[in-house]
């Protein structure tokens, strides 16, 4: 997740034809100077809870680049949302952004704010679980929750879809841009259906759709052959079918894991066990290291014949990409888990009481009605073990679902943007989302993971990026 966050700086979106202004576009808003580079910033109140029943209210940090254009800006705003969720994306679209982010603001002034509970916006901490592996952070997840109380419930998706209208407003913009990557994605779909005529237009990279994630991973394992094939075209010599590989190496785990040696960080050799859920954790983690993606194959063929040690060095160094939570300032634990555990789509009743062995059991209920087809080349026990229901088994829900309403989507210029070699954000899920839109266009970079726009080397998205 750190990598997504450093990645994610580097993104960056071409102006096209839209909209003007509304004619206040001063609006409410006073931003002032706050750094080099021609940032400015303001402040704007919200209520935490809009109905009024919980008490308190969330400052925003908004930030603002002018656009080059002598005059002023001639389209909408551009509001560049970041990932997580948690992530600040004042930290994400920085000073360092602005050399990629240079051909957005010819006509558009872009606006990044940090939503609530992130970064300089309130920020959200719950200390346990700052320090927790979030791949098995449900009792410390669970403690937050506690200590959150009824306020829990209000960092949601929707809720910073309200606030980005919020901000709209005070903008006196009658339209704004949205960019959105990973999980800002989502922001973005569900900006769209609250707010169909408030959009000019979409760019959505990385494609979370607007009811995911999946819980049980269900569309990352159907993208892992498409991936593992891509992955071995000209590149593994040792075998020709690494799918094949992965699904003889999942059936062996069935059985109990397997044993390898590895040095710890105080030199000393340890045995470790390496279980299914780890070897599909490795696997998700190659979305932000591309090193670590390409030394899976063979690593999996070794622990196939019985050396498990390639696979387990890999697995130390997936906790380092995946479940080391990073500092508070750049990613909020505690919105992560907030935004997850109250808008994903559990497979539990929401009136179930935060115990996990009911949760799991309702779980595992709902499993047995999946194919074993629909979990290849791993299997349903591989789908219980998620970190998502991990993560909230011990969250006590809000009776009713934060959803966005019905819509309808507005007819709007999509850019859709993939990595080929995606397994969070697979390709699948842009095409379903791109099927949504008229005008919709999907771009898919080869030998590219997570956050399309900061890893693609092969210029593909930006020459996309020129023509949208």
């Amino acid at each position: 997740m750190s990598l997504a966050m450093r990645r994610a700086a580097a993104v960056f979106l071409l102006f096209a034809t839209g909209l003007a202004l509304a004619s206040s576009a001063e609006a409410a808003l006073r931003f002032k100077r706050c750094g080099p580079y021609g940032f400015t910033c303001a402040r704007l109140s919200v209520a935490l809870d809009r109905s009024g029943t919980v008490p308190g209210r969330v400052s925003l940090l908004v930030k603002r680049v002018r656009a080059r254009r002598r005059g002023g800006a001639t389209r909408p705003p551009l509001f560049l949302l970041a990932g997580g969720p948690g992530q600040s994306a004042t930290e994400a679209f920085g000073p360092d952004s602005l050399g990629v982010l240079f051909p957005a603001y010819r006509n558009r002034d872009l606006v990044i704010f940090d939503q609530r509970g992130t970064g300089r916006s309130g920020l959200l901490r719950c200390r346990r679980l700052e320090r927790a592996n979030l791949l098995k952070a449900g009792a410390a997840a669970g403690a937050c929750a506690r200590a959150l109380g009824a306020r829990r419930a209000f960092y949601t998706s929707r809720d910073s879809d309200d606030d980005i209208d919020a901000i709209r407003e005070q903008l006196g913009a009658e339209q704004v841009a949205l960019y959105g990557t990973s999980y800002g994605t989502k922001v973005a779909l569900g900006y769209a259906l609250r707010y169909p005529g408030r959009v000019e237009r979409l760019v959505l990279d990385s494609t979370v759709e607007a009811e995911g994630p999946d819980p049980f991973y269900l569309d990352t394992m159907d993208a892992v052959p498409r991936a593992l094939h891509s992955l071995c075209r000209r590149r593994c010599p040792w075998t020709n079918d690494p799918v094949g590989d992965l699904a003889a190496l999942v059936e062996r785990l069935t059985r109990g894991s397997l044993r390898g040696r590895v040095v710890d960080r105080r030199g000393r050799t340890r045995v470790r066990r390496l279980k299914r859920v780890d070897v599909f954790s490795i696997l998700l983690a190659g979305d932000f290291d591309p090193a670590l993606r390409a030394a899976f194959p063979g690593a999996a063929r070794a622990a196939l014949s019985g050396d498990a040690t390639p696979l387990l060095r890999l697995r130390r160094r997936a906790f380092e990409v995946d479940a080391e939570p990073p500092p508070p300032r750049l990613l909020s634990s505690a919105v992560y888990a907030a935004t997850t555990c109250e808008e994903a789509p559990l497979p539990w009743a929401r009136t179930t009481p935060p115990d996990p062995a009911e949760r799991h059991r309702q779980a595992a209920a709902q499993a047995v009605t999946i194919p074993d087809s629909e979990f290849e080349p791993f299997d349903r026990a591989t789908s219980l073990a998620s970190d998502t229901l991990r993560l909230c088994e011990r969250w006590p829900q809000a009776p009713v679902p934060p959803e966005f309403g019905p819509g309808p989507l507005p007819d709007v210029p999509v850019l859709l943007l993939e990595g080929e070699d995606d397994l969070r954000t697979p390709v699948e899920n842009a095409r379903r989302v791109a099927e949504l839109f008229p005008r919709s266009k999907l771009v898919v970079a080869p030998a590219t993971g997570h956050s399309a726009l900061g890893s693609d080397e092969s210029g593909c998205i930006e020459r996309a990026f020129s023509r949208f």
